[in-house]
């Protein structure tokens, strides 16, 4: 899964909730992060969970 929101204190609390319930979370601040982040990671990411308001680009242009 990967995880992308600006917000530190929102994207900790999302990310900790989704690891209690047993999912392997990419954490990103920003939407290149997540781009190299996802390129890097050897496994497949099944979820996508992006704010739609991010600073480089909306959450809807990161998952196209």
């Amino acid at each position: 899964m990967l995880l992308v929101e600006d917000e530190g204190s929102l994207r900790r609390m999302t990310r900790r909730e989704l690891e209690q319930v047993g999912y392997t979370v990419l954490e990103a601040r920003l939407p290149g992060e997540a781009m190299h982040l996802s390129q890097q990671y050897p496994g497949p990411i099944s979820l996508l969970i992006a704010d739609v308001v991010l600073p480089e680009m909306s959450g809807r242009d990161l998952a196209e």
